[in-house]
Parts: C-alpha cells; sequence; structure tokens
C-alpha cells in the first residue's frame, strides 16, 4: 500500500469518530482537547490534529459569520465557542473569537434583562482580562447609544430593597399580612 492509500484508508477509518467526538465536545459545551480524542479513537495525537484541522477551521469560519439573533443561538453558539476556544487561544483568529464572544455576551445580557450591569459581565465571562472587558463595553456603549450600570451591585444602604427577591418579598408583605425587614 502506497502512503496515499494508507491516508485514504485512515481518513476512511477514523474520519467520522474524530468528527462525532468534536460534534459532542461542541454540543455539551466540553472543551475539546486532542489528547482525550486521541484516547477515545485509539490513535496518536498528531494524527487527530493533522486530520481536524480543516473541520475546526469550518467550525471557526461559521463562528465568525454566524448570526446570533436570540437566547437560545447565543447559548449553541457559545457551547461551540468555548468548546472550541483552546484550539485558537494563541492565535491572531483566537483573538477575533475572543471579542466576538463578549460582545455576544453583552448583547445577550441586554437582551435577557434589558439591564447591562458591569459586575454580572465579569462573572459570566470568567477569565476576561478587565482592560478588555471594558474595551468590549466601550464598542458596545458606542455602536448602540446604551450605557451599561457600573454601580456595585452589593454596595445597598440598610433597608434599600432593591433586589428582585426583596422587591417580590415587599409586594407580599401586604397580601399575607407579615412584616419583613430587607438588609
Amino acid at each position: 500500500m502506497n502512503p496515499r492509500e494508507q491516508w485514504e484508508a485512515f481518513e476512511t477509518r477514523y474520519t467520522p469518530h474524530i468528527l462525532n467526538y468534536i460534534e459532542y465536545c461542541c454540543l455539551g459545551g466540553i472543551p475539546f482537547r486532542t489528547s482525550q480524542c486521541a484516547q477515545v479513537v485509539g490513535i496518536n495525537g498528531h494524527s487527530v490534529n493533522r486530520h481536524a484541522a480543516r473541520w475546526l477551521v469550518a467550525r471557526r469560519d461559521a463562528l465568525l459569520s454566524r448570526p446570533v439573533d436570540d437566547h437560545a443561538a447565543y447559548l449553541r453558539w457559545c457551547n461551540e465557542y468555548l468548546a472550541l476556544a483552546g484550539q485558537w487561544r494563541c492565535k491572531p483568529e483566537g483573538t477575533v473569537l475572543a471579542q466576538r464572544y463578549r460582545k455576544l455576551t453583552i448583547e445577550d445580557e441586554y437582551r435577557e434583562s434589558g439591564l447591562v450591569y458591569l459586575r454580572v459581565l465579569v462573572n459570566r465571562i470568567p477569565g476576561t482580562n478587565r482592560d478588555l472587558l471594558n474595551q468590549s463595553i466601550a464598542d458596545w456603549e458606542a455602536g448602540t447609544g446604551l450605557k451599561v450600570v457600573r454601580t456595585r451591585l452589593g454596595s445597598k444602604k440598610v433597608g434599600d430593597c432593591g433586589t428582585r427577591v426583596e422587591q417580590a418579598i415587599r409586594s407580599l408583605q401586604g397580601r399575607v399580612g407579615l412584616e419583613i425587614r430587607c438588609g
């Protein structure tokens, strides 16, 4: 068997398994690791890298161009991005994808709650440099004309019932005759 025939035999034998593992990672938001894929498929990591490269490029291009219009689409996009982000971490494409991730997270937060709190963004985008997050926020604010709420969520005075839970409790006080103090 010549080298081309060996590669074609390898391709038809292992391609479905590698792609199924990548798809499994993308659906569950599980970070794709070459070593784990190699263990599952039963081949060495270099073969996985070489063989999966073109599918990863196609996935990257899809992530860059896919429209994200609602929360369900955002969750699918995030699962795929978080699964494959490690493959592009130190490459220019990784920087572009990380910027899009931050932008989509800000947009989703606004779409879901109507307000964007800086504190919530810090919790939703773990491991992000504060300067990069502030730059993404500034870009979003400039593009939309909206502002991110930069107050601290935990800085309430005693008796200031500001959270949704506390507001719900206060609305129930009159109905059930309870005296509840917030703070």
